[in-house]
């Protein structure tokens, strides 16, 4: 992981609306290491989250998040390539109380 990874948004969903509140923001102790040897922008990627783009999900993931997850019967979930087969994934709680921010190893 030589260079930053910014989880860079589209032009399109900068200006989309937030579509739902991350309560408490957690990183676990691997993303804290990747965000202060600056290998990733946790914020842009958190961006994206709350703004409905979910990243590299799978269809029955995406369908979860939009159709439970969003009215809050379901944690809400995104995941973003950082490099080399490792991702960032992002959960939201179904309560909205927690946010984490985690590799999926931890």
């Amino acid at each position: 992981m030589a260079s930053s990874v910014s989880c860079a948004l589209a032009s399109a969903s900068t200006s989309a609306p937030e579509l739902f509140s991350t309560g408490e923001i957690v990183l676990t102790p691997g993303v804290k290491a990747l965000v202060r040897r600056r290998y990733i922008d946790a914020g842009t990627c958190l961006n994206r989250h709350r703004r409905g783009d979910w990243g590299d999900v799978d269809e029955a993931e995406r369908h979860i998040n939009e159709n439970y997850g969003l009215q809050g019967r379901e944690k809400l979930f995104s995941r973003y390539p950082i490099a080399n087969g490792v991702w960032l994934e992002v959960w939201t709680m179904y309560d909205r109380s927690m946010t984490v921010l985690l590799l999926p190893y931890e």
